[in-house]
């Protein structure tokens, strides 16, 4: 099977690399659709559908079951077959919708292969739902300085070397005790926004007789991409804060935020020169 069918197999939500990096790229305009014409002896649209439905099921881990959506489904005539277009829906062990969009090859003779499967809406982007050997690459990026004391609170530098900025970061600390036998672990999700290449600094509060702690990043969640280029364009604060609105603005008029984004960065950018 091609690559877009090994994320599947790895599960709706464990997701390569590209994805969590970045925009899904959209189907190429190559595969513009086509609807199945009276005299064409290829295999029929419908068929072709269900035979890229069923493949696309069969591939899903266990439990989890693809809702497919039959009005979205498009295709065209392919040497003797037909390329088909499908989206669907589906859940993942954290309980969070993720939408796709499927492409397969179908022949007249029933070989049916899944050509891709992109992840199109509500991205899962925590590291733990990668695969282990790139999520360890993203923790490797973020690290953890010593951690310093005075009497009331200890203090660790939180810095990411990632190429994105990162969120909701999942630090987990061992406090040892002064007796050098006893030892807490804490796990804290700091509710931040790290930059690409920045720092800040955590801090828990000091046991009386804790003598040292050591941290570790465990796990994070990527800025989604309407996010990022706010926070590019208006650094962190100001763009969380207009991230917030637009989506609320989102919801009210029931379209995805991120449509919302590269206008108000014009107009932003727009009323910022004019006032100068």
């Amino acid at each position: 099977m091609k690559v877009g069918w090994l994320l599947l197999g790895l599960g709706f939500g464990v997701l390569a690399l590209p994805v969590f990096l970045g925009e899904v790229q959209t189907a190429p305009d190559a595969l513009a659709y086509s609807p199945l014409l009276p005299n064409d002896d290829q295999i029929l649209e419908s068929t072709a559908r269900e035979r890229c439905e069923a493949a696309l099921s069969g591939g899903a881990p266990g439990g989890i079951v693809p809702e497919f959506t039959a009005l979205a489904a498009r295709s065209r005539p392919l040497n003797g077959g037909r390329a088909v277009k499908v989206t669907f829906s589906a859940k993942n062990s954290r309980n969070i919708q993720l939408d796709f969009c499927g492409w397969c090859e179908v022949w007249a003779d029933g070989r049916t292969e899944v050509v891709s499967v992109t992840e199109i809406a509500g991205r899962d982007f925590l590291a733990s739902s990668q695969p282990p050997t790139i999520r360890s690459v993203y923790l490797q990026n973020v690290k953890t300085s010593k951690s310093q004391a005075d009497a009331r609170r200890f203090y660790t530098v939180v810095t990411n070397r990632n190429d994105f900025s990162i969120k909701d970061a999942e630090i987990t600390c061992r406090i040892s005790y002064t007796d050098a036998v006893r030892y807490d672990d804490k796990t804290v999700k700091m509710d931040r926004v790290v930059p690409a290449g920045g720092s800040t600094t955590f801090q828990l509060t000091r046991p009386s007789d804790a003598q040292t702690m050591t941290c570790r990043v465990a796990d994070f969640l990527k800025v989604g991409s309407g996010e990022q280029r706010l926070i590019d364009a208006f650094g962190p604060a100001g763009g969380q804060s207009s991230y917030s609105r637009l989506r609320q603005d989102a919801i009210r008029v029931g379209v995805p935020v991120d449509i919302l984004v590269a206008p108000y960065i014009t107009i932003a950018k727009n009323l910022a020169s004019n006032q100068r």
